[in-house]
């Protein structure tokens, strides 16, 4: 049978869940419940079975502060994190933490009908080694990296990901493995899981922060945190940023416009200016021999770098202006390919936006690296399960 919380409740379980382990005390000043409330709520989900108690420790006053987390009543939860060329899957707690985790190779351009069978497989898998039934499955999270109708669960002309269009993941899901599934685009996802680790590891990051999360990969994409939570826009396509053009007269992109980001700074873009510059056949070089290659000093590849770097911070300033974020992350497989790229997005960012936007600002790799989605893709999955719970 459903259990539908209430908002308060709601309120609790999503505080818990940010905070890890929190005491009483702590609910109580970031819910601003009184403590007659907070105390009975929480009674009430220990009582249900929602919540159990952690350990007591002892506040400043000397009194035990009994701390809660979430129950196993929540159940286990899968995170899909879905690249254009290799999917990461794992098993997790309602508290993060991961029992199980595999990668398979995937190419999303082949389509549905070849990628979706190897995640769902992948998932059997991974139940079967750890003696799960899917009865004990309370979500799946799934990060795509394509735009996202996260209402609908459904992708909306994803230019990478061609034939995608109109499937229903819940359908799909709900068909092949009986679970439900909740979608958005990869770098939402990634946010997600970077907020959740600032704000459970006791980071400077206060419940309000603003920050931009990037992934350069395949393609290009950023999202927005706005006072602590993830900012979709009207129709969810906010952080949109592959398709702004930094070039007028640069080559036509697939999206029909001319000069886009992605076609300056993408991992097919570098990889395709670097085989020219090293007089390579084409599909010789991937974006890691690229990497090699800087790292040897190239300076042809450097230059590349350099210029990618340099159009990622063009984009990234007018966002700073915009935003006036205090923290800009960078993450996906071509953010590490040198230390030049990150220092050229660094230079063209601060060189670019106004002196008040960024007297704050910090620009750094992301917290997680390539788990970023893993965790995001978790967390997507155990909120959804706070907001809308499966049937238990």
């Amino acid at each position: 049978m459903s259990h539908h919380f209430t908002s308060d409740e709601r309120n609790i379980l999503e505080h818990v869940f940010w905070e890890g382990t929190p005491s009483r005390h702590t609910l109580i000043e970031q819910t601003r419940f009184s403590k007659s409330k907070l105390n009975a709520l929480v009674s009430n989900l220990l009582a249900e079975g929602w919540l159990e108690e952690g350990e007591t420790r002892h506040a400043n006053s000397g009194r035990p502060a009994s701390e809660v987390h979430l129950s196993t009543r929540f159940g286990h939860v899968i995170g899909v994190d879905l690249w254009a060329n290799i999917v990461h899957i794992t098993l997790s707690d309602a508290n993060l933490r991961f029992v199980a985790t595999t990668s398979e190779d995937v190419d999303v351009r082949s389509g549905p009908q070849t990628v979706m069978p190897i995640i769902t497989k992948s998932i059997k898998n991974l139940l079967q080694q750890n003696k799960l039934e899917v009865s004990q499955i309370g979500r799946v999270g799934l990060g795509v990296p394509g735009p996202v109708d996260f209402e609908g669960g459904t992708m909306v002309h994803p230019i990478l990901m061609a034939g995608w269009e109109g499937l229903s993941f819940q359908e799909y899901f709900s068909s092949s493995l009986a679970l439900s599934v909740v979608v958005d685009n990869d770098v939402n996802v990634m946010a997600l899981g970077e907020l959740w680790h600032h704000r459970t590891n006791a980071s400077t990051l206060s419940r309000h922060e603003n920050f931009v999360v990037v992934k350069l990969s395949a393609g290009i994409g950023a999202a927005i945190i706005a006072q602590g939570d993830i900012y979709r826009g009207t129709d969810g396509a906010a952080g949109d940023i592959a398709h702004i053009c930094v070039d007028p007269n640069g080559q036509r992109c697939v999206c029909g416009n001319v000069g886009c980001l992605e076609m300056l700074a993408g991992a097919q873009a570098i990889v395709r200016a670097a085989t020219e510059a090293l007089g390579k056949l084409p599909n010789e070089l991937d974006i890691q021999d690229v990497g090699a290659a800087a790292l040897d000093g190239d300076i042809a590849v450097n230059e590349i770098i350099h210029r990618a770097g340099s159009a990622i911070g063009q984009v990234l300033a007018a966002t700073v202006n915009l935003l006036n974020p205090s923290r800009i992350f960078i993450g996906g497989e071509v953010a590490k390919i040198s230390p030049l790229l990150l220092a050229s997005i660094r230079q063209s960012v601060y060189s670019k936006s106004l002196p008040l936007s960024t007297r704050q600002l910090r620009i750094d790799y992301t917290r997680l690296g390539e788990r970023s989605g893993l965790y995001g893709a978790v967390a997507l999955a155990v909120l959804s399960s706070i907001r809308t719970p499966s049937s238990s």
